[in-house]
């Protein structure tokens, strides 16, 4: 069975290989925007902290 056949993707005809490109790359960019999303808040709420803690700066 050949794995490039065509096949119908919301009224797009998509091959499986586009298909699991785009896939791979969506999936990365979600992930990376997390990960991204969770390392900003860290930074951001160990700002705040130093902000309201005097005395605790190094």
């Amino acid at each position: 069975m050949n794995n490039t056949l065509p096949f119908n993707f919301l009224g797009w005809s998509v091959d499986s290989e586009t298909f699991l490109l785009t896939l791979g790359v969506v999936t990365a960019a979600v992930f990376a925007s997390t990960i991204w999303l969770i390392v900003w808040a860290i930074l951001r709420g160990r700002a705040q902290d130093d902000e309201h803690s005097p005395g605790q700066k190094a």
